[in-house]
């Protein structure tokens, strides 16, 4: 699994918006790298955000 999503370890809370606009199939691969994401930015108070997603990407998520 990759780590583009996951934030740095910083002091304070991680914000991230990830911007899907291009993005045209998402698979189980893609579900789980944003959970991951999801779980690495509560550890700090973060969150994560999910901008720009198509339909086909909305119904695999």
């Amino acid at each position: 699994m990759g780590t583009v999503l996951v934030p740095p370890a910083v002091d304070g809370p991680s914000w991230t918006v990830a911007d899907l606009t291009g993005v045209t199939f998402m698979d189980s691969s893609g579900v789980n790298m944003l959970i991951a994401a999801c779980k690495a930015a509560t550890v700090t108070d973060g969150w994560v955000r999910v901008a720009g997603a198509q339909a086909p990407v909305r119904r695999v998520m």
